[in-house]
């Protein structure tokens, strides 16, 4: 016996809606298919990690590799070496190198000079090592010399000749100039214009001046100078100088 769900009345067996109602009845109703899930959608497979080709691809790769860096090499390698032995020296790459000699004026360039800055250089005397030996020093100074301080030594000459020999250094300054070449003021430091030094031989009985010589205003430039008196006399010598320090010898015959 069945009866409707809806209002409950009973209803004959086979019967699709309730007569009472009109509501359907579920054994009426055809079964319901089962849901089949929807087939899976086909996805692109993964790309393949590096390294996983074939032994034979990664031995192509590496050769190629390796042809490329070889190339670059030579490429931009063969340029600098080239710029390189041609580069330094300021000669062509493979030109023989001249040694350089002492002689060679045009390789090792002027001569340096000790002489200060503003001083005309000119030729020293030098006397020769085995005269050093026939004479005897009477006489050794060094000092400086301000304002025209004077400094005498008295001798009588019996073994001729009287040998001096003075060397000097100059006062330095540090003043502005105009330099030509920029029209700019610059710091030059030079010889003080204003040093200068002299040696004096006098007759000691007279006075009267036998030598002179010296540095600056009516002598010459040079700061190292020797001379010789060759007469026997009673001598006074006479240093004198401003802003110069001077280093002074004197020396007799030795026989």
């Amino acid at each position: 016996m069945k009866f409707c769900t809806s209002c409950g009345k009973e209803v004959d067996p086979g019967t699709k809606f309730c007569e009472n109602c009109g509501t359907p009845l579920e054994s009426a109703l055809p079964p319901a298919s089962p849901e089949l899930p929807e087939p899976a959608q086909s996805r692109p497979a993964p790309p393949a990690p590096p390294g996983t080709g074939s032994p034979k691809s990664r031995v192509i790769i590496a050769v190629v590799a390796v042809i490329c860096v070889i190339g670059a090499a030579l490429f931009f390698g063969l340029p600098l070496l080239k710029g390189t032995a041609g580069s330094g020296s300021g000669l062509p790459a493979g030109a023989p190198v001249r040694p350089v000699t002492l002689n060679d004026q045009e390789s090792a360039g002027p001569a340096l000079s000790s002489t200060p800055s503003g001083i005309t250089a000119g030729a020293v005397q030098r006397t020769e090592g085995r005269y050093e030996t026939s004479y005897e020093q009477v006489y050794t100074l060094d000092q400086g010399f301000m304002y025209g301080q004077k400094v005498n030594f008295d001798h009588d000459l019996t073994r001729p000749p009287l040998y001096i020999k003075f060397d000097l250094t100059p006062g330095m300054v540090s003043r502005e100039k105009l330099d030509p070449s920029t029209g700019m003021m610059v710091n030059a430091t030079y010889a003080n214009p204003n040093s200068w030094f002299e040696v004096k031989v006098l007759n000691a009985a007279t006075g009267e001046a036998v030598d002179a010589r010296g540095f600056n205003r009516e002598y010459n430039g040079m700061t190292k100078q020797e001379f010789m008196v060759r007469s026997p006399g009673n001598y006074r010598v006479q240093l004198s100088g401003n802003d110069v320090r001077a280093h002074v010898v004197i020396l007799i015959g030795n026989s």
